[in-house]
């Protein structure tokens, strides 16, 4: 096994579930107040059941189906990750119990950290700036830099240097990312995956802490 860890990053390393519902329910009154409608606004469980899937999909999915154009997509995007990047400057996101000590050990045995999330490039930078430490990560990208997380997860193999690695994720996404380039994946399935997302998972881990063990 190589040297090499990549993550994904909500619900694997970042646990921003009340971030992400006053977000979208935010961007979601603005939208509907704009055209002179009563909101629509999603579940706690609705929305945390969508965190994680690529951005597009995540943004499309909080609108009623009959709302779905691209324009409106678009429109959507743009105002919930504006009232994301808000919430994330004001100190609402956080990382999941244990993450700075595994961070922290794993650079100290030598661990190369890669970071690859279906997200857009402003809510990575403001996970990075407020919620994460930049310098855990040797190489980050997200869907603004290719636009799957196949093609994310071979991006940061070829800045770390393509060597056999780890892949942790808590969706089937990051499953088949990893699995695609060669890497031995984990399921967290502490995160917002069901859990049969990630039963082709090589490894399973139930909390981060257990990573160290596992490696």
């Amino acid at each position: 096994m190589g040297k090499i860890v990549i993550f994904d990053m909500d619900g694997t390393l970042v646990d921003n579930t009340d971030l992400a519902v006053g977000a979208a329910r935010d961007g979601l009154r603005d939208y509907f107040l704009a055209r002179g409608q009563k909101p629509v606004l999603p579940t706690r469980e609705q929305v945390r059941s969508l965190v994680g899937l690529p951005a597009p999909e995540y943004f499309a999915r909080l609108l009623p189906e009959a709302d779905r154009t691209p324009a409106n997509r678009r429109e959507i995007l743009e105002r919930v990750q504006a009232r994301e990047e808000e919430r994330l400057a004001a100190g609402e996101g956080k990382v999941y119990p244990g993450v700075p000590e595994v961070m922290l050990w794993l650079k100290e045995a030598g661990f190369s950290i890669g970071l690859a999330s279906n997200c857009m490039a402003g809510y990575l930078e403001g996970n990075l700036e407020h919620v994460l430490k930049r310098e855990w990560f040797a190489a980050t990208a997200c869907l603004e830099q290719c636009p799957t997380k196949i093609e994310n997860v071979a991006l940061v193999l070829s800045e770390l240097g393509a060597s056999p690695g780890v892949m942790v994720g808590d969706r089937s996404g990051d499953v088949e990312a990893g699995r695609a380039n060669g890497l031995i994946t984990v399921g967290a399935a502490y995160g917002y995956g069901n859990r049969l997302e990630i039963l082709d998972a090589d490894h399973r881990i139930g909390a981060i802490g257990e990573l160290k063990e596992l490696l």
